[in-house]
């Protein structure tokens, strides 16, 4: 018995709120059953429209870019022009730097770096001739993150997590194959 004037009260505020006439005092007057019905329709179409609403959320939060690790050697001044250091080069060269014919063929491993004009796709961890712009879902291969992070040039499997990281000019990380 003690829940249920809450639940009188609870129902007549909803039935006021949904316009239908109320009347209170000694003697409480229901809505009549199509006043109700009214009522559960409009209450169930809102709940439809926040399911909805929170739907497109979740959509749009998959769809947004993963953070990333702050790479250090990009700064952005004042008036929004970016100032980026580029890694160091190789210790040795070994071999060729990069040649546009990398990019023919069977997709190699490759490190992502930062550039003045934006993110740069290299054969080497370092910037050479035959690097190209980064196009995210262009093509899918092993690809690291060249990132300074701590003062500390990396290479890093992921760009949103330092887990993985291995010093510049240590073996390759682990590559997993990404867009």
């Amino acid at each position: 018995m003690k829940h249920l004037l809450p639940l009188i009260l609870c129902a007549a505020a909803a039935a006021a709120h949904a316009g239908i006439p109320v009347t209170g005092g000694p003697s409480l007057q229901w809505p009549n059953t199509e006043q109700l019905q009214q009522l559960v329709k409009q209450h169930l179409l809102v709940a439809q429209q926040y399911q909805q609403l929170a739907q497109a959320t979740q959509v749009q939060q998959t769809q947004q870019a993963p953070p990333q690790l702050k790479n250090e050697a990009v700064r952005v001044l004042p008036g929004g022009k970016r100032i980026v250091e580029e890694p160091p080069g190789p210790k040795t060269l070994r071999k060729a730097p990069t040649r546009p014919s990398f990019w023919a063929g069977n997709p190699s491993p490759t490190y992502v770096i930062d550039s003045e004009t934006g993110l740069k796709e290299c054969g080497w961890p370092w910037i050479s001739e035959g690097c190209r712009a980064y196009k995210p879902g262009f093509d899918r291969r092993q690809r690291a993150w060249v990132i300074k992070h701590g003062g500390q040039w990396l290479k890093c499997p992921r760009r949103e997590s330092i887990a993985g990281c291995v010093d510049y000019y240590a073996p390759a990380p682990q590559m997993p194959e990404q867009d």
